[in-house]
């Protein structure tokens, strides 16, 4: 938090120090503008491949990336990724 606080003093005018909180979704969605800006501003007909950790926190961006996919007339490909102690078969 020492790291944001000067600065953060400074922009806001008061002495009040607030974190930068994303979630799962918002970073998504940062991602997903970042590649628009980089495909100059469109991503229509594009296929976008989420990798993507085959649990709860891992599933979260989903709906985020389904309304965006629609938005932007993009493919979504979803891929789930097993834990490794899930997806092997137990020897002997």
């Amino acid at each position: 938090m020492m790291g944001y606080a000067a600065p953060m003093r400074r922009w806001l005018g008061v002495s009040l120090c607030l974190p930068v909180v994303t979630t799962y979704q918002m970073q998504a969605s940062a991602i997903l503008r970042f590649i628009k800006e980089k495909e100059k501003g469109s991503l229509e007909g594009k296929k976008i491949v989420f990798l993507y950790h085959d649990s709860a926190y891992g599933k979260e961006p989903i709906v985020a990336l389904q309304e965006e996919a629609k938005l932007n007339k993009f493919e979504l490909t979803l891929i789930p990724v097993a834990h490794p102690a899930t997806s092997r078969a137990r020897s002997g």
